[in-house]
């Protein structure tokens, strides 16, 4: 949710809400048309058309259609990033943060369907530099999940919780391109449970096997 900052006169703090809002609505909409019809599929007219702007006025947020697209994956990854701040700011036993960990990352599949489904469309649209720094940071989130994975579950091995946290995140982004007509509540309830049960009661691998 916008807000306003704490040090800024009323008309400017004003501004700076409604011009958020617009740049998350226009990232709502254009989330939704890339995931329709892919990123060459949509002009920067389309999402101007959805969000009821000219071309000319939607460059006055976005420079280019691929400085949209990157923000959008640049969003997701914050979401991801902000997800784990909350839950060591929480302070939770290891088995509370493994579970706040999975209630949020069900949580966030759902409510942002669209920006998920971009994390695995068109990355050979990125620039290197963009994918490299994309990349790094799902490396950092991706080692502080096992981190919470392994803290929970020490049975486990970093390699084994690394299986862990990709599985849930595989099942999670399946069904963003599932179409169903369960209720979003049903469908969360389902969701959590089977994420519950692989976090917490996935058996280790048998030892002593070789690749």
């Amino acid at each position: 949710m916008s807000t306003s900052p704490d040090t800024a006169a009323p008309p400017k703090a004003k501004g700076n809400v409604r011009g958020r809002r617009t740049r998350e609505r226009i990232l709502h909409e254009a989330a939704r048309l890339f995931r329709q019809r892919s990123f060459h599929g949509v002009g920067i007219e389309d999402i101007g058309v959805t969000v009821g702007m000219s071309s000319t006025a939607l460059y006055r947020h976005f420079r280019s259609k691929l400085d949209l697209y990157v923000a959008l994956l640049e969003t997701l990854v914050g979401f991801s990033e902000q997800l784990l701040r909350d839950v060591h700011a929480a302070g939770g036993t290891p088995d509370e943060a493994l579970r706040q960990w999975t209630t949020g990352v069900v949580d966030r599949h759902l409510d942002y369907a669209d920006l998920t489904a971009l994390t695995y469309l068109e990355r050979v649209t990125l620039p290197e530099d963009i994918r490299r720094a994309l990349d790094r940071r799902w490396r950092v989130i991706y080692a502080e999940i096992v981190t919470i994975i392994c803290q929970a579950r020490p049975d486990l091995d970093e390699q084994e919780a690394q299986v862990v946290s990709h599985a849930v995140s595989g099942m999670l982004n399946s069904v963003v391109w599932y179409k169903t007509t369960m209720s979003k509540d049903a469908l969360r309830a389902m969701l959590l449970s089977a994420a519950l049960r692989l976090v917490f009661e996935a058996e280790p691998a048998p030892k002593g096997e070789t690749p």
